[in-house]
């Protein structure tokens, strides 16, 4: 993990993004602690706070994969929901995989995909 992936901006410590390591299948395992005050009329957390998230996981997720002289923006973001997110906690496993195109001095880029947030 490089130091810009631990060290959290202002976003990130509203999500309450914590990086928790690699899993067994070397996924990135972020949480997030989604608060009552992200919620909808329905009670559950509103879809844009969840795409935030859904962001930051996958950004965590490919700085831990990057060496350290480089960084990761997104480029677009394409969400379905699946069910509603309650208040509590959110952990997301990310993944990222060469997709082969090139992008500048990057070198190869990498598609980064959210498998399961839970």
């Amino acid at each position: 993990m490089t130091d810009a992936a631990a060290n959290l901006p202002p976003g990130a410590q509203l999500l309450g993004r914590e990086w928790l390591g690699f899993d067994e299948s070397g996924h990135a395992l972020i949480r997030f602690q989604a608060q009552l005050a992200f919620t909808n009329r329905h009670g559950t957390i509103q879809g844009g706070f969840l795409a935030a998230m859904l962001d930051s996981a996958t950004g965590i997720g490919a700085l831990a994969a990057l060496s350290p002289d480089l960084t990761v923006v997104t480029r677009s973001l394409d969400t379905r929901f699946l069910k509603p997110a309650a208040v509590g906690a959110i952990t997301a496993r990310a993944r990222c995989r060469t997709d082969g195109s090139r992008y500048g001095r990057a070198g190869r880029a990498r598609r980064c995909e959210r498998h399961h947030c839970r």
